[in-house]
């Protein structure tokens, strides 16, 4: 932390004294911490008075609540916004609490039908904001192979393991004009886009891919692609340009690779001409999909230089070719672990690359959280709390946003925690507040904001869940109200309460 960052820590911690009598009541007041909003700036001691779920009143003078919390020597800050998240559950919500997460979208892959996706999330609740985008790649397999999806997580996996054999053949131009149908109908159901995951789908061709980006761009949305694999960087990153340059679609690139610094070169020359493109970064090298992705087939990890040891399967390592296809027949929809050539605890380039995402405006800082499953590849209960000590996802389900705090901001020292916070909660905001509104509000403090706020120490966040073992909650976060409720309240969850709404398209 620098010094400046410090003093004005400690004036958070010995000033705002007072009762406010006589003021007006607000149903929650956070006394005296030090309040940072990225979007004014704003670094400095204040009450906050909330009411009715907004940011009622920024005050230096004392402040009158029903209940009145005294978070002098903390940070207030805007509740992140993470626009990559697969954790789309109760449980899923509950656990990226505690990691200072408000809002979580699942914008990569998506769902379809969207309305029945909404529809399923009101049941049990949901601890935080959720949205989804339309599902490109599931739509793709209902036209083309029969699947029938249901809004659903199980329904997804069904309707993959369907259609399987579809994922490697162009559609014809009456199957594409179909899939537009639907994305479009989608799209007036209140998707918040359009998630393209182009990398699963290797039969895709350009020209479908350039009429989805067309669609995009009539219906003001945003098309958030996992891009393309079987083809370089460079390439990749060169279509989702080339998309964006001539049909003014807005592109979110999902985890953006690290192999090429020809393709960041490119991608950093598209953003400064003003091109509609945002990047994503994550704060793990290591990368998580489903164990049936066709990327990670023998074949295809040979073609790359990578080996079947470098997944973890459950939390071990798969020891050859034999093994992997067997599983891969066996158990397709297994989470698995990737581990990266590059670890950023060693490798001070791939550091240095993370720190100079996270300072250079447009860039966002997601997670890419993925679901809470058990050994047996079957999901954990989304009612099911605490979260089991041998339940398996990738530890950014739990510790991405505490990580780089803890090591990027306190450890090695290489970006602010404003520039953290502006990466995690305005940024994702506003890329996404001309097509959804709601997001107008979120990632900020100011009058009229939602109170979606964290309330945390800087020197005590830190990312208890490791590769080995995820199932572990990050530390620090001493209150995180959603929507003005406190859903943690002295580092305790409150399971009584489901504030989360659903990020919708009006």
């Amino acid at each position: 932390m620098n010094k400046s960052f410090l003093v004005a820590l400690a004036l958070a911690g010995s000033l705002m004294a007072g009762d406010g009598r006589g003021a007006q009541r607000y149903d929650v007041v956070l006394r005296g911490g030090l309040v940072m909003d990225p979007e004014s700036g704003l670094q400095a001691p204040r009450n906050l008075g909330l009411r009715a779920g907004k940011v009622a009143a920024i005050s230096e003078a004392p402040l009158t609540g029903d209940r009145v919390i005294d978070v002098r020597g903390r940070v207030v800050a805007p509740g992140f916004v993470d626009v990559h998240s697969h954790a789309q559950s109760l449980l899923g919500g509950r656990v990226q609490a505690f990691d200072g997460v408000t809002t979580a979208i699942e914008s990569e892959i998506g769902q379809f039908p969207v309305a029945a996706a909404y529809t399923d999330a009101l049941t049990p609740g949901r601890a935080i904001h959720y949205g989804y985008t339309v599902a490109w790649d599931l739509i793709r397999d209902s036209v083309l192979g029969g699947a029938s999806p249901d809004g659903t997580l199980r329904g997804r996996a069904a309707s993959r393991a369907k259609a399987a054999q579809t994922i490697g053949r162009a559609a014809t131009p009456e199957e594409r004009q179909k899939i537009l149908q639907l994305l479009e109908r989608s799209i007036d159901e209140g998707a918040v886009g359009i998630g393209l995951a182009l990398g699963y789908i290797p039969g895709a061709t350009p020209e479908e891919v350039q009429e989805v980006s067309q669609l995009a761009a009539r219906k003001g949305v945003t098309v958030f692609v996992h891009m393309r694999s079987g083809v370089s960087d460079f390439a990749a990153t060169e279509e989702v340009i080339a998309n964006a340059a001539t049909t003014g679609a807005h592109w979110h690139i999902m985890h953006v690779y690290w192999d090429s610094d020809e393709q960041l070169d490119m991608l950093a020359r598209a953003m400064r001409a003003g091109l509609p493109i945002t990047p994503d970064t994550k704060g793990w090298l290591s990368s998580s999909t489903f164990l049936g992705a066709p990327f990670l087939s023998a074949a295809a990890l040979r073609a790359s230089g990578d080996s079947p040891n470098d997944i973890l399967y459950y939390g071990r390592r798969i020891a050859s070719d034999e093994e992997l296809e067997q599983l891969r027949a066996r158990d397709p929809g297994a989470l698995i672990v990737a581990l990266e050539k590059y670890d950023d605890t060693v490798d001070l380039h791939k550091r240095e690359e993370t720190a100079r995402r996270l300072k250079t405006p447009g860039w966002v800082l997601a997670t890419d959280a993925m679901p809470w499953t058990t050994p047996q590849s079957q999901p954990v209960p989304a009612t099911t709390w605490p979260l089991p000590r041998n339940a398996w996802a990738h530890p950014r389900s739990a510790a991405t946003y505490s990580r780089v705090i803890q090591e990027y901001v306190r450890n090695w020292k290489l970006v602010s925690l404003m520039d953290v916070l502006r990466a995690s909660s305005l940024n994702p905001a506003r890329e996404l507040e001309q097509s959804v509104p709601q997001l107008h509000d979120k990632g900020r403090i100011r009058v009229g904001a939602d109170a979606d706020i964290i309330v945390f120490d800087p020197e005590k966040v830190a990312a208890m869940a490791t590769v080995e073992q995820p199932a572990a909650l990050s530390a620090g976060m001493e209150y995180v109200l959603v929507a003005g409720t406190l859903l943690i309240d002295k580092g305790r969850l409150n399971t009584a309460v489901f504030p989360g709404k659903a990020i919708r398209r009006q």
